[in-house]
């Protein structure tokens, strides 16, 4: 279902339908988190990797001690959970479902704190980078932004009022960036509510967007087949990259924001952002699952320091590539050194 890195690159954690598990990068499995429940749908680190959070159909999500596998909590909301965060200091959780909730909760306790009530499924959510604030999304066609110590409502953003897939604060804080099934992302002041630009270009449902780490770019994934790659300053279009095969999932930078990786049905691709120049098809998975039917990858990822990429798919596997070209231009040197040396001898 999802395989994310922790913040240092060490572990990685994977997730199944009845079982999650943290794996050393190097390929050791270290710790089952998981138990009684329904199938999980997601999970994430802590920002310190020393906490895990898993959530599943079953209207719950758990918080799990990576080191010991030991469960700590158990949240129980009722509808189904899309998907949770840590907040950045890591003292809050923010749970989103499809019973119309966001809901902020205690992590040292796991008592709830607060209820952010949306007029239909809850899609998305963030939190802003200081933690001050949080931002939902849903399928009314709104994102909201909460003050995340009071759940008072800061502002509602509505667009087109088609459904939201994504919303996120950019790294600054400053901006809020949504996304949905009109095709269009949007980026707003979050100060003040506004919006600022309008990312028009896909002609089907967007369904990711994500910020460059310097907060300069943003990149769309859209159900059109193509991503494209956005100047935040302006608003403009930049590259679109082509040759995905089928709809794009899922779309990330790297880490120094040279690259992207996007995950269409059975193949991840990386792309050159300053000439949105095809590189590689990253292969391998498979197009079926256990059970015969239709596989798609479900994440595609950057390690911290932008050296491997990590991808998990619905046949069942988990994939780890090395990026020799996204190291620079010593890397590569350096590379190709070695290689002659070894043909050398």
């Amino acid at each position: 279902m999802s395989a994310a890195f922790s913040a240092d690159g060490q572990l990685i954690l994977v997730t199944e339908d009845r079982a999650t598990y943290v794996w050393r990068a190097s390929g050791y499995r270290e710790a089952i988190v998981g138990g009684p429940g329904g199938r999980f749908t997601g999970s994430s680190f802590s920002p310190n990797g020393r906490l895990a959070v898993t959530v599943s159909d079953d209207g719950t999500a758990r918080i799990w001690r990576v080191g010991s596998g030991e469960q700590l909590h158990v949240l129980r909301i009722g509808g189904r959970i899309g998907g949770a965060s840590f907040s950045p200091a890591g003292r809050l959780l923010l749970t989103w479902s499809d019973d119309g909730t966001g809901r902020l909760w205690a992590v040292d306790s796991g008592r709830q704190l607060h209820v952010l009530r949306h007029g239909g499924e809850v899609t998305s959510g963030a939190f802003s980078p200081d933690g001050r604030l949080v931002v939902t999304a849903g399928t009314d066609g709104s994102a909201k932004v909460w003050n995340a110590e009071t759940a008072a409502l800061v502002h509602k953003l509505v667009g087109d009022r088609a459904p939201l897939r994504r919303a996120l604060f950019s790294p600054d804080g400053k901006l809020v960036l949504t996304a949905g099934d009109d095709g269009r992302a949007r980026l707003w002041s979050a100060s003040s509510g506004a919006v600022v630009h309008v990312l028009r270009g896909h002609t089907q449902a967007v369904t990711d967007a994500e910020f460059s780490r310097d907060g300069r770019l943003v990149v769309t994934a859209s159900l059109d087949e193509d991503a494209r790659i956005w100047d935040v300053a302006t608003g403009t279009g930049l590259q679109v990259l082509h040759g995905n095969f089928s709809a794009v999932n899922l779309a990330s930078f790297s880490p120094d924001g040279r690259w992207v990786v996007t995950a269409s049905r059975t193949v991840a691709s990386l792309f050159r952002v300053d000439t949105g120049q095809l590189l590689f098809y990253l292969r391998g998975h498979g197009d079926r699952d256990a059970r015969g039917l239709a596989a798609y990858l479900t994440s595609a990822s950057f390690s911290p320091d932008g050296k491997r990429i990590l991808t998990a798919s619905q046949d069942g596997t988990v994939r780890m590539y090395d990026c020799e070209v996204c190291g620079g231009l010593q890397a590569l040197l350096s590379h190709a050194r070695s290689r002659l040396s070894a043909a050398a001898n």
